[in-house]
């Protein structure tokens, strides 16, 4: 287990709910009128506060030449190295462990991919899709070519 520096990261204390409940009916009001900012629970307030300025943080720090490359770097230790299982997992827990190793180690990347969009007011990536297609230029038939010959 990783002990957290409280000098850099702060203390966590758990959050008291009480700025989260209120009048059933005022909740009910809110979600059908225009909302204010001044109306918001100041903890909620905030917290869009800080992811804002995260959001910021990421768009200002990957905008640059080195940015651009350590997002790369990212990009390829997490994204697009070929999923393939250990030999060692034999089991079906092994290799759903496995799985999910890797989809968490791809959910820290996108989370990085749609903070820096996010913070240059574009739409983040989506993870599946239609979009989601291989981008790996497709082999050309040659003209001069047969066609494949059909099976019956």
């Amino acid at each position: 287990m990783v002990a957290i520096n409280p000098s850099r990261f702060g203390t966590r204390d758990a959050q008291p709910l009480g700025s989260f409940l209120g009048n059933p009916k005022d909740v009910l009001e809110g979600l059908f009128g225009q909302s204010d900012p001044k109306d918001m629970p100041a903890l909620a307030r905030a917290q869009v506060e800080a992811t804002q300025r995260v959001r910021q943080i990421a768009s200002r720090i990957f905008a640059t030449d080195d940015g651009e490359e350590l997002l790369e770097a990212l990009c390829d230790a997490a994204l697009r190295r070929p999923f393939t299982l250990p030999p060692t997992a034999a089991s079906a827990e092994q290799r759903l462990a496995y799985a999910d190793q890797r989809e968490g180690q791809a959910q820290m990347v996108f989370m990085l991919l749609a903070w820096i969009a996010e913070g240059r007011s574009e739409q983040p990536p989506q993870r599946e899709g239609s979009h989601a297609k291989s981008i790996r230029p497709k082999r050309e038939r040659k003209p001069d070519a047969k066609p494949a010959r059909k099976r019956k």
